[in-house]
């Protein structure tokens, strides 16, 4: 369904938080389109396997791989890094 990106992406750079990319091969949002647009606003990226289960956190695997197509980097990654590194 249709979202107002813009809006989205600008409540999360006012709240300063991260915006999730659902690893689970049946929603991989946010779309991979997306990225640059929230990096080039400074708003990070959170990878997560959306596991309800030991089997589900191999979903990892497509996360990244829409991550990387989308050019996201580790330094990008808010969960590529140690809890000290985010921001507060």
């Amino acid at each position: 369904y249709p979202l107002d990106w813009d809006a989205v992406f600008d409540a999360c750079k006012r709240c300063n938080v991260a915006i999730e990319l659902n690893a689970h091969p049946y929603r991989l949002d946010i779309d991979y389109t997306l990225i640059p647009r929230a990096l080039a606003m400074g708003i990070p990226i959170s990878i997560n396997p959306d596991a309800h289960s030991l089997g589900g956190l191999e979903h990892v695997k497509y996360g990244l791989q829409t991550a990387r197509k989308g050019g996201l980097t580790a330094a990008a990654c808010f969960n590529a890094h140690l809890p000290e590194t985010w921001k507060k």
